[in-house]
């Protein structure tokens, strides 16, 4: 499944931004676009990082922002930000981010698979540098099609 949410529609590259907050709007915007979720559920996830701090950071370098399904969630989808530069979603060193994956989810089950999948790639350090100094998209597709992924 992760592998047919991944796309080049869905991927993003970017050198910059200047906040947190403006990440992810850019992250989440494949989804609105593709209509997985409604501009609502941006600010839903925005809120939630200002109401509980940078839960979202949960691997070096990597951020998975994401909001209650009726916050605005209108079907499973997963966008991904790549920035060459970091932003910061605290002032703690360790909530520095590269990597934002934003997903979205209808229930409480719908997304088992893709969070499967997700965990395997983002527990493996290896492959976020390999797509933390990706260049391009399609590069950023191999390398997730090359990994056996149980939740694909």
């Amino acid at each position: 499944m992760l592998t047919k949410l991944l796309t080049l529609e869905t991927i993003q590259l970017e050198e910059h931004v200047a906040t947190w907050q403006e990440a992810i709007t850019l992250a989440a915007q494949p989804l609105v676009d593709n209509q997985s979720i409604r501009r609502e559920y941006i600010g839903a996830m925005i809120a939630s990082v200002e109401e509980f701090g940078p839960y979202i950071v949960i691997a070096p370098s990597v951020a998975l922002p994401h909001a209650r399904p009726e916050e605005g969630a209108l079907k499973v989808g997963v966008s991904l930000l790549k920035l060459n530069q970091s932003v910061s979603f605290s002032n703690d060193s360790e909530h520095e981010v590269n990597l934002l994956i934003v997903l979205s989810a209808t229930d409480n089950s719908s997304h088992i698979g893709v969070l499967t999948a997700l965990s395997e790639l983002l527990g493996d350090e290896e492959i976020i540098q390999s797509i933390i100094m990706a260049e391009s998209k399609s590069e950023i597709i191999q390398i997730i099609q090359s990994i056996n992924l149980t939740g694909v």
